[in-house]
């Protein structure tokens, strides 16, 4: 009886796992066909999200796959891959590289040669050119591109030397799949999910593009560092305040932990933090710029933010679907947050550092529009929902929802994920604030 039991559910665990694999397949070759994109697409999009939902959520709470392996060994084969397909393309070999960007949304190209780290040529060609620096005008860009980028960052690469892209993008890969083997080491994330994080799209094309793997690459490390010890403390204040000057988002990160974390962390660390805020308020106009120029990236996926809705880039009927939609799965998962239960029943470090994040998305979902590989911040957001919350189907639930935003990120029907997950962290923000406050039992 029990063998046949065993057998049941070994037949289950299977049949989720290719539900979980056809579905992701789906994800990757549906934008092809997105030119000519209709409401029936966008059903079909929705129906195999919502199985891919059903599936990671089983599969996080029941199935002990990696148990059965090394876990080093399994989150080294891509970076194994990965590292295998550049040393190809470098020797002219193209095809692999291009193979595994298919899970981002493919690489970068100059008369049909791979362009490695695109998104990062627009600082290091900068600073290693003699066009006076101006945001918003062609500084040796490779692609042509309006500067969008720090003007003092791009002073202090040329004063540094620091001009040799490849270089570069190669360290701050190597340092994140270093990042993701201590995560996965230290038990910071469950393993399933991360094996799956790694090969979404907004990972594969942060790491090929170069900018936003360093940022979330200074971010998760630093978060680490700050609820330790002074000095730990300390050197994870500098890290993120680097990733403020590298980039304008994380600046609401560290707003958030000045306040969340206040009692925490030492005053050096405060310190340390607070000057990225006092630049970027001296130099707001800079940042203006800087937004002003930056692509906003299409509606019919790859990008996500409420201002999508507010600008009328998507036609009214799908609109309404896609909010009708985002309606029902916020609806379906408030009914079951209110069992999403906090590991302390003091306000924890680890909270604090969950609300912070969770703060930040919805913040840059609010603010304006941008392309998805920004949802890297997932990462260290599943971590601190992990460490935050008490394992139960509400949390297994929200983790399954930010999974399946990331795969389904390509797809048109993004911005219906991206918007419920906005949501929903801001109910569970607002939720905890009122909790700590003792205004709600």
């Amino acid at each position: 009886m029990n063998k046949n039991l065993s057998n049941v559910t070994t037949k289950e665990n299977s049949r989720y796992i290719l539900f979980l694999i056809l579905g992701w397949i789906a994800c990757l070759i549906l934008p092809h066909f997105q030119k000519n994109f209709n409401l029936s697409a966008a059903v079909a999009q929705i129906l195999i999200a919502l199985i891919m939902l059903r599936s990671i959520y089983i599969i996080l709470q029941e199935l002990n796959f990696f148990q059965k392996f090394s876990t080093s060994i399994i989150f080294l084969v891509f970076p194994f891959f990965y590292l295998v397909a550049i040393s190809l393309n470098y020797l002219g070999f193209k095809e692999l590289y291009v193979l595994l960007n298919r899970f981002g949304a493919g690489t970068m190209f100059i008369s049909d040669k791979v362009f490695l780290f695109g998104d990062l040529a627009h600082l290091t060609s900068a600073s290693n050119c003699t066009t006076p620096i101006k945001i918003g005008g062609v500084i040796c860009d490779p692609f042509s591109r309006p500067l969008n980028q720090n003007p003092h960052v791009i002073d202090l690469f040329r004063f540094l030397g620091f001009s040799n892209t490849l270089l570069i993008g190669l360290i701050s890969t190597l340092l994140f799949f270093t990042l993701v083997i201590f995560l996965a080491k230290k038990n910071q994330m469950n393993p399933r999910s991360l094996f799956i994080i790694l090969l979404s799209p907004p990972v594969v094309l942060a790491i090929d593009r170069g900018n936003e793997i360093i940022t979330i690459l200074l971010i998760t490390t630093s978060l680490y560092l700050l609820v330790r010890g002074n000095m730990q403390q300390i050197l994870g204040a500098t890290l993120l305040g680097t990733s403020c000057f590298l980039k304008l988002w994380p600046v609401i990160l560290v707003s958030c932990l000045i306040i969340f974390l206040r009692k925490q962390i030492c005053i050096f660390a405060k310190v340390i933090m607070l000057a990225p805020i006092i630049y970027w308020l001296l130099y707001f106009e800079n940042a203006l710029k800087m937004v002003s120029f930056t692509d906003k990236g299409s509606s019919l996926g790859l990008s996500f933010g409420i201002k999508h809705y507010l600008n009328s880039s998507i036609p009214f009927v799908h609109s309404v679907f896609f909010l009708t939609t985002t309606a029902l799965i916020v609806a379906f998962y408030l009914s079951s947050m209110k069992y999403l239960v906090p590991v302390s029943k003091e306000f924890s470090a680890d909270l604090a550092l969950f609300m912070s994040l969770s703060f930040t998305y919805v913040a840059v979902w609010a603010m304006g529009t941008s392309y998805v590989y920004r949802l890297v911040i997932f990462i260290p957001l599943v971590i601190y929902l992990n460490k935050s919350f008490v394992l139960n189907k509400s949390r297994s639930l929200l983790e399954a929802l930010l999974i399946v935003t990331l795969l389904t990120s390509r797809l048109s029907i993004t911005t219906v994920f991206t918007n419920s997950v906005a949501v929903i962290f801001s109910i569970i923000v607002i939720r905890q604030l009122l909790k700590r406050f003792k205004l709600v039992s």
